[in-house]
């Protein structure tokens, strides 16, 4: 019975090891988040709507084929079906001051807005571990200016 026990706390102990381990669960959600308008994912339409998402332990490659500790692969689900994945710039919770309110509550929170000039839609999600930002293109341009016609 004391073996049991014993390693019972010790699978615990070794499993709370991890700053990012709650994002090593397959599915976590973090917090739904509503797109208004058609932006591209990784280079492909992802379609105006309601989407979950989930961070991954899937980092991309930065040369050398070692993966980046700065980003992080999120997904944007629906109905439960990853229908998009994008690269999320990671910053931990150690790495930024906490200023006034802005400190975590643990409870993840997700909050989308368009960038000046409305090439990009930023998503940022906040929680315990850190903050994710993930730029999205839009796939317009800004309007050059016309020149005026030489005289």
């Amino acid at each position: 019975m004391a073996r049991l026990l014993f390693s019972c706390v010790l699978a615990t102990v070794v499993g709370a090891g991890s700053a990012w381990a709650h994002h090593t669960v397959p599915g976590r959600v973090h917090p739904t988040v509503t797109i208004a308008q058609p932006v591209l994912a990784d280079g492909k339409p992802l379609a105006a709507g309601t989407y979950e998402l989930w961070i991954s332990e899937d980092r991309p490659e930065v040369g050398a084929g070692a993966p980046s500790d700065a980003q992080r692969v999120v997904e944007f689900a629906q109905n439960g079906k990853v229908v998009a994945r994008e690269i999320a710039e990671v910053f931990p919770t150690g790495s930024r001051q906490v200023v006034g309110t802005s400190g975590s509550s643990g409870a993840a929170k997700a909050r989308v807005e368009m960038l000046k000039g409305g090439e990009f839609l930023r998503v940022s999600v906040n929680d315990a571990d850190g903050r994710y930002l993930i730029h999205l293109p839009t796939g317009t341009t800004p309007a050059a200016p016309v020149a005026a016609p030489a005289q």
